[in-house]
């Protein structure tokens, strides 16, 4: 084997590691911190030592001001008795840094490979990744025990009882960014179906890394299959195998003996589908959303608080608590807090949608932040799918200005 294939070997190694810490963010229990801090201080170095941040200004000004704008206004609240107000500050200050600053370095370290392959084949590799780790852990779950007990730190244990029917990660959040992200993949894969009906094959695996984690990345797989449907490039084949892929999926979840063995955690996955029928048909009683809709659906009580918020989070505090995004946002900044950050998702759309080729990548992104903020608090904040979002931001901003690349980046 010669020096260059060696090289070659060890940077791929190494960007599949990078970006894998990048969209997972494990938590290990060795470090004490999610392990993307020492990526973004590698980054960091970069950006100082190369002297980029004149170029991060310069593409990325208005983007910059609008966080500025966030981080003020928290700051602000907070100087008015907003006791988690400075908390929400340094959470969108980590956001911007991981965000963005972290893709520049990946970006310019890795060029070469981001210019010969496809932004959506580079991330379904390592979506498919993630995705093989959580099937083997489903199918060895004492060691997916040991590692929840002894390796890393998740969320999910965090917040409740211990839950044995799911949680097979090594990554971050478990329970709410990894699924999500696994499906905004999954509808990678759905639209690269035309160019390649193997990736039939990692859409199998991330549909069960979804169903045995976070249901609500199904609401991504649901965007994705919308706008494939509705594509004007969609073909009688690709709806054929479509079907087939789809085939393929009930007959693991229903007949197979991997089915029977895990009937909990299917029971409990597949009841994404179920509860969303029933609330498309008017019946919520049962459902989970009866709980979104219904319980967890309040705003503060005086017309200041509803503006301006109250600066607290009241998320698993107090008597009134709730999941909902938006109910979050509001008391914790208010109606402007929350107009403030639509504003600075609309213009990040907009920009993003006039310098990609792919238009429907755009509106999977957006769309799907906007509709699993009401699952959880997902505006500006460094959740895994919001870093692949400001990921491919970052790609196809500064494929297009800096190289003038005609149709934005390289299919």
């Amino acid at each position: 084997m010669t020096f260059n294939k060696i090289k070659h070997i060890i940077r791929v190694v190494f960007l599949f590691v990078a970006l894998y810490i990048y969209l997972y963010n494990p938590i290990f229990k060795i470090l004490g911190f999610g392990s993307i801090k020492l990526l973004l201080f590698i980054a960091v170095m970069y950006i100082l030592l190369r002297d980029k941040i004149g170029f991060i200004v310069k593409k990325f000004s208005k983007e910059i001001f609008f966080t500025f704008l966030l981080i003020l206004y928290n700051l602000i609240r907070a100087a008015f008795g907003g006791k988690d107000s400075l908390i929400t500050s340094y959470v969108h200050i980590v956001w911007f840094l991981e965000g963005f600053i972290i893709p520049i370095f990946i970006f310019f370290t890795f060029k070469d490979y981001f210019f010969k392959y496809d932004f959506k084949k580079i991330f379904i590799s390592i979506g498919f990744i993630a995705s093989l780790i959580t099937f083997f852990l489903i199918l060895n779950p004492e060691i997916n025990a040991n590692i929840r007990d002894n390796v890393i730190v998740d969320s999910l244990d965090l917040f409740s009882d211990k839950w044995t029917f799911r949680g097979f990660t090594i990554a971050e959040s478990s329970a709410f960014g990894y699924g999500i992200t696994q499906g905004l993949i999954l509808g990678f894969c759905i639209f690269q179906l035309q160019k390649n009906y193997l990736y039939f094959i990692p859409i199998i695996f991330l549909f069960i890394s979804i169903i045995f984690n976070a249901r609500i990345g199904m609401a991504s797989v649901v965007i994705a299959l919308i706008l494939f449907l509705t594509s004007k490039r969609i073909s009688f084949s690709s709806v054929i195998f479509l079907v087939f892929t789809i085939f393929v999926w009930f007959w693991v979840f229903t007949s197979s003996s991997f089915s029977s063995q895990n009937a909990t955690t299917l029971e409990w996955g597949l009841s994404f589908f179920s509860d969303t029928f029933d609330f498309m048909k008017g019946n919520v009683q049962d459902s989970n959303y009866n709980v979104l809709f219904g319980e967890m659906m309040f705003i503060p009580d005086n017309a200041i608080d509803l503006i301006f918020g109250t600066g607290q989070n009241i998320f698993l505090k107090g008597e009134k608590t709730t999941d909902v995004g938006y109910v979050l946002q509001i008391y914790q900044g208010g109606l402007f807090y929350l107009t403030l950050m639509i504003l600075f998702l609309i213009y990040m759309f907009r920009r993003c949608l006039k310098n990609s080729i792919d238009k429907y990548l755009p509106v999977l992104f957006v769309l799907t932040i906007l509709i699993v903020n009401i699952k959880g608090n997902a505006l500006f904040m460094s959740h895994s799918f919001f870093r692949l979002f400001t990921f491919y931001y970052v790609y196809v901003i500064i494929y297009k200005k800096i190289y003038n690349n005609p149709q934005g980046f390289i299919t």
